[in-house]
């Protein structure tokens, strides 16, 4: 198995990765991938990252998986992708909107996976974050700063 990357500049990845792309040449990278996972970040910079133009760079035969935000994939490009074929399936963990819409072309694709937006848990994270939750609430109590603090 080969492994590449896209990202924008984090080079300590280099020694995960066989190649590494930048975010402009998304395009480029997914042409070469028979898999593609995509695990960014949301946010206004990563909004139909996924888009027509990338759906169409990649192999008719290969399988997308969105384990980020639903926001990142342009989610009526890849259901026109999966009905021409144009892509070989997708497998979703997230969708543009949550929870999905019963009328969603996805829920009836046979090239389609769906899952209930719960690739991020398991048994050793609802323990980090049970800790978490209790060492704030000692820091709380005692006046200290609350670890893993979010400014809005």
């Amino acid at each position: 198995m080969r492994v590449i990357g896209v990202d924008r500049d984090k080079p300590e990845l280099e020694t995960l990765l066989d190649r590494r792309f930048p975010r402009e040449e998304l395009v480029e990278a997914v042409a070469e991938a028979d898999h593609f996972f995509v695990t960014t970040s949301g946010g206004p910079e990563t909004t139909h990252l996924v888009d027509a133009a990338v759906l169409k760079g990649m192999k008719p035969s290969a399988f997308l998986y969105n384990v980020s935000r639903g926001s990142v994939i342009e989610e009526d490009a890849l259901v026109d992708a999966l009905r021409s074929g144009a892509i070989a399936g997708a497998g979703l963990d997230v969708t543009e909107i949550e929870p999905l819409p019963e009328s969603s072309p996805l829920w009836e694709m046979g090239n389609v996976i769906l899952s209930a937006h719960s690739g991020g848990h398991s048994e050793p994270g609802y323990e980090r974050l049970l800790t978490l939750i209790i060492d704030n609430l000692d820091n709380f109590h005692a006046g200290r700063p609350l670890e893993n603090r979010i400014d809005l």
